[in-house]
């Protein structure tokens, strides 16, 4: 029973940001798209918070904290901020025609999650 406990501890810990890190997108899925060679499916979302998407930056880096913590490299084009896994696991698009200056970003999004050579996408509003 200690052991587990322990073991929970740990894990919470390890998941939790540092101190410094700042919320800088917390958006909630409204729609869901799977896709993959032989079909593509539009699914309405129920109302999950473990679906959120969730954007920090801790030190100057960011994260994908809704996805296991993953880095991301961040990049503004027109008027889309693009959060994007440099190791292939999918993309986060914002719209928002101001570059990202330190406040939390408001507007629409898709979240792109890459599995293989399927995908999921989640369309939703800033939380």
């Amino acid at each position: 029973m200690c052991k587990h406990f322990l073991l929970l501890v740990l894990l919470i810990v390890a998941a939790t940001p540092a101190i410094g890190a700042e919320i800088v997108f917390h958006g909630k899925p409204l729609k869901r798209v799977d896709a993959d060679f032989e079909h593509t499916k539009q699914v309405e979302v129920a109302n999950d918070e473990s679906l959120d998407c969730l954007i920090i930056i801790d030190s100057g880096e960011f994260y994908w904290a809704s996805r296991e913590f993953r880095p991301l490299v961040y990049r503004h084009s027109g008027v889309f901020h693009m959060f994007i896994d440099p190791f292939g696991g999918g993309y986060i698009k914002i719209y928002g025609k101001e570059k990202f200056n330190g406040s939390a970003l408001a507007g629409a999004y898709v979240e792109h999650l890459s599995l293989g050579l399927s995908s999921i996408n989640y369309n939703g509003n800033p939380k």
